[in-house]
């Protein structure tokens, strides 16, 4: 191996709890719902839908205002369903807004994890550059490059 290609990406905390957008060209658009807002709503939730306490089964993570009526990529727009309670509540989703709102509300959301994975990138590419000459690409350009 003479070449290594490591997607780096940022983790903006500010993004995570608040939904906050900083000027367009500080972050890439992405074409998939964030790994890391879903990751940390399922953690937040404690991998227990939100709606029927069931915690056994596929869970999936559900933007209480939809993304078609201007709903955030946000921590704070996010709940964790079963696929039985987020089939039921499809097309109605704002009928269920002001409850899923109201049971994430106050909880306590742990950055920790992202916190750890910055710190241990650093030490990855560290690592990685005394194997081989090493890029960094964007998440943006995988993407892209997905879609190709």
């Amino acid at each position: 191996m003479d070449h290594i290609h490591l997607e780096d990406v940022q983790i903006d905390i500010r993004a995570l709890s608040e939904g906050k957008k900083l000027y367009r060209w500080h972050y890439q658009k992405s074409n998939r719902l964030d790994e890391h807002l879903r990751i940390a709503a399922l953690m937040r939730d404690q991998y227990t839908c939100q709606s029927c306490g069931k915690n056994d089964c596929r869970l999936e993570v559900h933007h209480i205002t939809p993304r078609r009526l201007k709903g955030a990529d946000s921590i704070l727009n996010l709940i964790t369903l079963c696929s039985s309670c987020h089939n039921q509540i499809n097309g109605e989703e704002m009928n269920h807004a002001e409850r899923f709102y109201a049971l994430i509300d106050g909880k306590k959301i742990d950055y920790k994890a992202a916190m750890h994975v910055m710190q241990g990138k650093k030490h990855l590419r560290t690592e990685l550059k005394k194997v081989a000459l090493l890029t960094l690409t964007t998440g943006g350009d995988t993407a892209n490059r997905r879609i190709d």
